[in-house]
């Protein structure tokens, strides 16, 4: 609140608080005439009145000024709430894409470990969530600004990429998940690796 209008409302109500005072105090002395009697009582009644408005309005006042006080310490607890918020997105994002980059790395290890000509089914299987998962992360790096993560995966993802052809749909899947990446993500490499998924 600006500062003039605290002068304002403090001034306003010393005045009245003021006149009030003069008000009570110039009250005639009661007499035994009727007339004066009763009019000094309703001087009387009115100047008590007067305070006590006066009262209740610098109450209102009062609380005017601690209503923005407390607009402001509300703000402030928005703002603390609102950054602890990003802070736990931020910490349950890394989660995410930590998991999600396990996922990937076990499916590649499994797959490494299998035997293709002795299991292809179980092959070809494994080989679909290595880089199911791969790109998954990948877009995942993309989205929390990773770019390390997002290399790194896309050299070990780009080594196994050829081993076995996909599926059409398995295909269309992955490629729709890294369609999703924006454009300034989209390096030499990862184009490299997007044709070797479609080829």
């Amino acid at each position: 609140m600006k500062y003039w209008k605290w002068y304002l409302f403090g001034g306003l109500s010393s005045a009245s608080f003021i006149i009030s005072l003069v008000a009570i105090c110039s009250c005639e002395k009661y007499t035994f005439d009727k007339t004066s009697l009763l009019m000094s009582g309703f001087s009387f009644v009115v100047s008590s009145l007067t305070i006590v408005v006066t009262v209740l309005l610098g109450w209102q006042i009062f609380n005017i000024i601690n209503l923005g006080k407390i607009k402001d310490s509300v703000q402030n607890q928005k703002e603390e709430i609102k950054n602890l918020h990003d802070s736990m997105l931020s910490k349950t994002n890394k989660n995410i894409l930590f998991m999600s980059m396990s996922m990937a790395e076990f499916y590649t290890s499994q797959y490494l470990d299998t035997d293709c000509d002795k299991e292809p089914e179980k092959a070809a299987t494994l080989f679909y969530g290595a880089i199911l998962n791969k790109a998954m992360a990948i877009e995942l790096c993309a989205a929390f600004n990773e770019v390390d993560m997002f290399n790194s995966l896309i050299k070990t993802a780009s080594l196994i990429v050829n081993d076995m052809e996909l599926q059409d749909k398995d295909k269309a899947q992955i490629l729709g998940i890294l369609s999703r990446i924006p454009d300034t993500w989209k390096t030499s490499e990862f184009v490299e690796f997007v044709n070797n998924i479609v080829s």
